[in-house]
């Protein structure tokens, strides 16, 4: 089998199952012997933050001198970056000895279940199945669309379990309000854990996590925005006092602060000395949020890809001075994608638009026609190359929107600009 054999063999599982739940993934744990009962974890669930809260606590970690995996959902670069150990990939012969290893117990669990064991299940099986052998001294788990029903939810009781900032996304599994959409996400709190929560979370979903603690006898950790002040906000840098003392990121944008905030406060449950957690705040990257692919042109890189996504770029770009942009921008049809649009409006010069290699894409057409209709001069390109090609003709882009339109333009930016 080769490394593009197993991928195919991965995507084929399909995204979703008959059945939701973690029913699957126990079944297969069990005939692997149980490999995540030998991890600790921290497992984070939630809309948006949430592979730079998981990105910011591994590298704590590691700083620490903790063998960390890390396990992200979705990937932007490639599909190994779902799997790290202290910042490195899986290797491809490692994927595909674990997936030839796997793929005949997911058949005898489909064939018992009636069910197939769906794509995200098998990806999450091989991360778990990886880190168990490397013998990693913690494993931050991110967990994909939900919580309750998600296959990361196999765990036990994880050391400390996250909840990034809660938003209306992927409605149609979760619920239609914040309320509904918060009770899924602390699916993967569990008894006896300590539950750490953004401090930017809206109150409907406080109270939900608040509830969902009291219910399982768990701590909350839940900063005060008050104790929280920006100091810097630049690209590149961005410094904030809590806790009194001064913290400093390397990741753009003021939203990204209260991420670290709920970062630190997990380092705190984990034992982390500050300066390793500093070290890692420092060192902390993830791809496709607020990212700087060049400086001349300006060409930033964002997967804002939902409104509330989009609405904490707004905020980061007024901090920068509201700059107008050529915007290269893609979405998929079910991410509310004229109210995350609407928030860029203001920071737009003209659009270039795609349709991203998604079935459940928007029409890059009739992304072009919305922007006209909105008195914004834009155009339809057939393809990242040709869309790149247009918009470097300006001195600022912006590349926003569906994540899997991003990992294209990024990866054809640097092919260009080699």
């Amino acid at each position: 089998m080769t490394y593009e054999q197993a991928l195919d063999l991965i995507h084929s599982q399909g995204r979703l199952s008959k059945k939701a739940g973690v029913h699957r993934m126990k079944k297969l744990m069990e005939l692997l012997g149980n490999p995540h009962k030998r991890l600790e974890f921290v497992h984070v669930a939630g809309t948006n933050g949430k592979g730079s809260t998981t990105a910011m606590i591994a590298a704590a970690c590691a700083a620490a001198g903790k063998k960390t995996g890390k396990f992200i959902s979705p990937f932007v670069i490639e599909f190994r970056e779902r799997f790290q150990i202290n910042d490195e990939y899986i290797s491809k012969q490692v994927l595909v000895d674990i997936v030839k290893e796997v793929m005949p117990l997911v058949r005898a669990v489909e064939e018992e279940l009636d069910d197939r064991v769906n794509e995200f299940e098998l990806t999450t099986t091989i991360g778990l199945v990886w880190f168990a052998r490397e013998c990693c001294d913690v494993v931050v788990l991110e967990a994909g669309i939900g919580g309750r029903t998600d296959a990361t939810n196999v765990i036990d009781a994880p050391k400390a379990a996250v909840i990034s900032t809660i938003g209306l996304d992927h409605t149609a599994l979760l619920g239609e309000t914040i309320g509904e959409i918060t009770l899924e996400k602390c699916g993967i709190i569990k008894n006896g854990c300590v539950v750490v929560s953004n401090p930017s979370q809206p109150p409907e979903a406080v109270q939900v996590i608040k509830e969902q603690c009291t219910q399982k006898g768990c701590k909350l950790v839940l900063a005060n925005e008050a104790d929280v002040s920006l100091v810097q906000s630049q690209l590149g840098k961005t410094r904030f006092v809590y806790g009194e003392r001064e913290w400093e990121l390397s990741l753009s944008g003021s939203y990204q602060v209260f991420n670290a905030v709920a970062a630190i406060e997990v380092c705190k449950v984990l034992g982390l000395e500050d300066e390793a957690v500093q070290t890692g705040l420092r060192k902390a990257f993830i791809p496709a949020r607020l990212e700087v692919l060049s400086q001349m042109p300006l060409v930033l890189l964002d997967g804002a890809h939902n409104p509330a996504g989009a609405k904490a770029l707004s905020k980061a770009l007024k901090q920068l001075g509201s700059p107008k942009f050529t915007a290269v921008t893609g979405m998929l049809r079910e991410k509310d994608w004229q109210e995350t649009e609407e928030y860029m409006l203001e920071f737009i010069n003209d659009a270039i638009t795609l349709t991203p290699n998604n079935p459940r894409a928007l029409s890059g057409m009739e992304l072009a026609e919305w922007f006209s209709q909105k008195g914004i001069c834009a155009v339809y390109a057939e393809n990242c190359e040709q869309a790149l090609k247009k918009a470097l003709q300006s001195d600022r882009v912006l590349i926003f929107g569906s994540l899997y339109l991003a990992a294209e333009l990024r990866e054809e930016f640097l092919k260009q600009t080699k």
